[in-house]
């Protein structure tokens, strides 16, 4: 089952939006699709009410996305979601950025 985590310097506090770098990593992701063999490709997601949703890069397996900073304050949630439907296959929860 594929998760999502998100770790930054001071996991004790809240990150700041404009300042903190968060990395996203998506892990035990499945790359290949059992019914045909075909590679899976996945992007992360990162998302919050009222603002524009942020995209990684397109990749297939394990990925950190390194060096996210949010553009605002909000609760951000970070979604491992595949290319072929935008379905969300994990994701790391509420984050508040302050």
């Amino acid at each position: 089952m594929a998760t999502v985590a998100v770790r930054y310097e001071d996991d004790t506090a809240n990150p700041i939006a404009k300042m903190t770098a968060v990395h996203i990593s998506a892990t035990s992701v499945d790359n290949v699709d059992e019914t045909d063999n075909s590679e899976i490709r996945y992007y992360l997601s990162a998302e919050a009410t009222d603002q524009d949703t942020a995209k990684s890069v397109v990749f297939a397996g394990d990925f950190t996305w390194d060096g996210w900073v949010a553009p605002a304050a909000a609760d951000w949630t970070f979604h491992l979601r595949k290319v072929s439907d935008d379905s969300s296959v994990a994701n790391s929860g509420a984050i508040t950025f302050a």
